[in-house]
């Protein structure tokens, strides 16, 4: 029996690996994530425009931080999960391989 991280870590895998989802097209969490970075995308545009960010720096730089977390979380499993990859192979050859 597989511990849970070890079932965490599949999970993670088939969904944030899209060549391991077993269903056409992406996963749930993968549309999140497209649509985080969409949200993100829109966020820092509008962000240029001195009428909106003027005197709404902080709550801009609270988004930010918050993409960046989120982002960073998402980097830091994709990482963990190379593991799982059967191109990379077991250990920590294929977390480097993937950084």
């Amino acid at each position: 029996m597989a511990s849970k991280a070890g079932r965490l870590r599949r999970w993670l895998y088939v969904n944030l690996h899209s060549a391991a989802w077993p269903k056409r097209g992406l996963s749930p969490l993968n549309k999140l994530i497209g649509l985080l970075i969409c949200v993100a995308v829109f966020t820092a545009i509008v962000q240029t425009e001195p009428t909106i960010s003027s005197g709404r720096e902080q709550l801009f730089r609270n988004i930010e931080i918050f993409f960046a977390v989120i982002f960073l979380a998402e980097y830091a499993a994709r990482i963990w999960i190379a593991a799982e990859n059967p191109d990379f192979g077991p250990g920590l050859r294929p977390r480097l391989r993937y950084m």
